[in-house]
Order: structure tokens, then sequence, then C-alpha cells
């Protein structure tokens, strides 16, 4: 059928060795492709190089996973095989395969590439001033200019409105592809049936753990008010009071030695980068940093080159992955190339702890007792405010979904003040680029925070640096066995109890500290 994987072979085999050993060819023929996939979208950001072959590439993984044969074959050697890991990997393939199958399908990617073709393209200005939609984010995060971040904010609403119909459509076309397959939405397909979530549990746990903000976001908030005035939390202050409130100086965090800070973090534990497949670089990317696991022996890190002290988090951040993909390349390759996105940000963000423990920052960077102090309680507020946008995202998708008839600006003002009180307008959905780009993602997050406090509390510790036996329970139990366990049954062994937001809330709220 195809040069990446020969499903008609498969489909013709009846005995089960056979199979098993055509199986194991074509998922080696399908893992090189993925490989070459991967270094084309690594090397489409880095270099800005396009190559027609990964657009070729995308088009045969969807034709075969969109295949009613693939999901066919796999589902009835699930059933048929007595071993357990079998079972799984051919599960773990399947979801793959159902999870690109409606996003890649031509009506919802025309519609897709159409919206975000418009983003891309939006220019904004402001006293004579052009602005790409591009950089909007950033100006929300770092320009002090209130003025500005508030044009931008209401210029790219605007234009979202304009667009909101093309949106309905994409939200619509994805929701009728999931009832075809029973679900009632296209976020239930996603959240219940792929990832296999409660997403009633997952509001409930949310919305108690906002609740148990809010004391220490009163304080935040009059914190602000004090030092720039502000009355309320508007969407456009949210980001920058957070990342700005605390002056931290910038120099302190030179860029010259993130890729020095990683390799003494590696060496800490036992580790010898230079000897690891591990590519590290700094370039002028359009965004903080990202980590693609080409294959088992090629893992790149991509870094911002930037100076400062939420650098040097992203960096730490991008490791973690980086370390997840390492150390479990032993595994078959459908059980390496397709983990579950929340085990996989789980590890990058308890690696991360790691950038804001004052023993790593004194040990490394030689910072000062006074900025240890800022850089804690920095390091905390930009949590919170983090966790308060990926719920209010999270809430606002899934009403997206189930009322996609709905005034969808109404509908992100309503959710925002909800969680983050005051009067202030939502950033509207179809000017979400996650909602576009990444759907149902953005919950994943939290799952992984969730993860990660459960990991400090299980073991009193702030942090990874200096807790070598702990790093390595975290990697035999949660990495090395990767997608053969699901990361709800690695998360029970390595901390003891079933998955819960509990212990982030009370990181949150301030009413545990780790």
């Amino acid at each position: 059928m195809t040069n990446i994987f020969d499903l008609d072979l498969l489909c013709a085999i009846g005995e089960e060795e056979a199979w098993k050993a055509a199986y194991e060819e074509e998922l080696r023929k399908l893992d090189e492709s993925f490989r070459l996939v991967t270094l084309l979208e690594y090397e489409a950001v880095t270099r800005n190089q396009e190559d027609a072959r990964l657009e070729d590439l995308q088009n045969q993984h969807f034709v075969l996973f969109t295949d009613p044969r693939f999901a066919q074959v796999l589902g009835k050697w699930e059933q048929q095989l007595a071993d357990g890991t079998w079972k799984r990997r051919l599960k773990v393939l399947q979801n793959a395969a159902r999870e690109k199958e409606i996003e890649n399908h031509p009506t919802v990617a025309a519609l897709k590439n159409k919206l975000q073709t418009h983003l891309t393209n939006l220019m904004l200005t402001h006293q004579g001033e052009s602005y790409p939609f591009s950089s909007v984010q950033s100006h929300l995060m770092a320009n002090a200019d209130r003025d500005l971040r508030k044009a931008l904010f209401d210029q790219v609403n605007h234009a979202a409105v304009e667009m909101e119909e093309e949106f309905r459509a994409l939200v619509k076309a994805r929701n009728e592809m999931a009832r075809q397959k029973g679900y009632p939405t296209y976020h239930h397909y996603l959240f219940e049936g792929i990832m296999e979530l409660d997403f009633e549990l997952y509001r409930t746990e949310g919305f108690q753990m906002m609740e148990a903000t809010r004391p220490i976001s009163r304080e935040w908030s009059q914190r602000f008010q004090e030092k720039w005035g502000y009355t309320g939390t508007q969407y456009y202050d949210a980001f920058y009071a957070a990342l700005n409130f605390l002056e931290i100086p910038r120099s302190l965090f030179p860029q010259e030695r993130i890729k020095d800070a990683l390799h003494f973090t590696c060496r800490h534990f036992g580790l010898e980068p230079e000897r690891m497949p591990l590519q590290i670089e700094l370039l002028d990317i359009p965004y903080g940093g990202m980590m693609n696991a080409i294959a088992t022996d090629d893992l790149r890190i991509a870094l911002k080159k930037q100076d400062g002290f939420s650098r040097y988090g992203v960096a730490m951040h991008e490791l973690g992955h980086a370390l997840y993909e390492f150390f479990s390349a032993q595994q078959s390759p459908e059980l390496f190339r397709f983990k579950n996105i929340i085990g996989h940000e789980a590890m990058a963000e308890i690696v991360m702890t790691i950038a804001s423990q004052k023993e790593w920052l004194r040990d490394f960077l030689g910072i000062e007792e006074a900025v240890l102090a800022q850089t804690a309680e920095a390091e905390h507020l930009f949590s919170l405010t983090l966790t308060k946008f990926y719920f209010y995202q999270s809430m606002v998708e899934r009403a997206l979904y189930e009322n996609p008839d709905d005034d969808f600006q109404a509908m992100a003002d309503r959710v925002f003040q909800e969680i983050f009180g005051g009067d202030s307008m939502g950033m509207h959905p179809a000017a979400e680029m996650m909602f576009l780009a990444y759907p149902v993602y953005v919950q994943d997050y939290i799952y992984a925070d969730g993860v990660r406090d459960m990991i400090r509390e299980r073991f009193a510790i702030g942090g990874l640096y200096g807790q070598a036996d702990v790093f390595e329970v975290i990697k035999n139990v949660f990495m090395e066995p990767s997608e053969a366990q699901t990361w709800q049954e690695r998360v029970e062994k390595l901390c003891g109890k079933r998955f819960s937001l509990q212990a982030f809330a009370q990181f949150l709220a301030k009413e545990k500290s780790f």
C-alpha cells in the first residue's frame, strides 16, 4: 500500500509468529518515516528550511492511519495475543493513529490551516508602529507599556471576532467527525476516549484548586495595585505582572552559560553529557525552547538565545524531556515514539525544579541570598498565574465543543472572570493558537504539575538537585518503562497512591512548601 508500512501484508498473515515478525519489520519502516518527519520539523523551526518531503510523509501517515484496515488488524491482534506487552504496544499505536485521524482529515486540516495562516499574517498597529501577531504574547509578557499591551489585546480580539464563523466551522467539523465515532463532541473523543481521563473530576479538582488559591491571589493583586495602580485583573496585565513584579537582574543568568548548566546537571546525576546522543543549540527561534526526539540516538534541544532566570527554567524543562527519551530508548519503537504528553510534561516539570533550587543556583551560578529569595517568590508567582491561565483555557475549550453555537467572546469573558475575578475580557477563542494547532492539550500541563508535586510530596523534596537517590527511583519507575505502563500506573507505583491535584493545589495556595 505504501512504502512506509505494508498494511496489505499484515492483513494477509494469519499465523501468530509470522505476523509478529512482519509487524516488527513494518514498524521499523514506520519509525524510520517518523524519524525523518521529526528531523524535518526540527530543521523547519531551527534552520527555517522547508522540505517537500515533510508534507509527503505526513500525507502518507494520514492515509495509513485513516485506512479502516489499520485499526481492524491491530485491534484484532490486540484481542488475540495473550502477551500483555504486545497488547500494550498495539494499543499505544492505535491511540496514536486515532489521535491524528480527525486532525489530519482534509476538511479539518483545510479549515485549521486557513485560520492559522490568517493569524500568522495578522498585523496590528499602535501609534504608527506595526506588530505581527507572533509578537503579541511577548509584548503581553514583557512590555512595560500598558497602553500598548491593551491595544494589541483589543485588536487581536477584534480580528478574532471577524474569524469567529470560520472557527465555529472548524469546531463543528471536529464535532461531527467525533460523533461518527460514537462520541458526543470532539473534546470527549480526545479527553475521555483516547486519553481515558475523567473531565468532571478534573473540573471539580480544578475549581477546588482555584478556590484554594484565592487568598494568595488577592494578596498579589493588592501588591500589583500598590506598585502599578492596577485594579482588578485584566488579561493584558496578568502575565506582565507575574513576570516583572520581582526585578531579577537578567545579567545574573547569562545565555552563554545555559549549555554548561545542562551539562553540569547531567554530571550531577552521574551522566556524561559528551557521551549522550544529545545536541543542545541556542538559536533565534520564535519561542522559548523545544526538544525533538528524532531517534533514540539523536536527541536535540533548541533554546532561544536570551538572558534571564526564566530562560534557565525553560532549558531545564527541555532537559527533562530529553532525559525521559534517553532513559526509555530501550523500549520498542511505538512505546518510545508515541509517549503520552502528560507523562512527558511531568518528567520535564520535575527536572525543571532544579533551576529554582537555591542549592543549584548557588553552586552553578553563585547567586547571592538576596536574589535567591526573589527567585523562589518569582517561580511561585509565575506558576500560580500560568496554572490559572491553563485552567481558564481548558474550561473554555470544553465549552466550545459542548456549545458550538454560543457567542465565543462572551464564553471566554465569563470563564476568565470566574477564574481571575474582575470584569476583564478573555482572549477570543479563535485567536488561541493552542485551540487551532494543539487541540485538547492545555490541561496536560496541569496534570503534569500534579504529578510533579505528588513526587515532591512523596519524597519530601523541593527539587531533584542533591537528590540522586530520588532521581534514580524516578528513572527506574517512570522514565525507563515509558508507555509499557500508563502514566497513572507509574504515578501510583512511584507515589503509593492514585493521582490527584491535591499536592499541587496545596503548593499553589502556599499551604505546603516543597
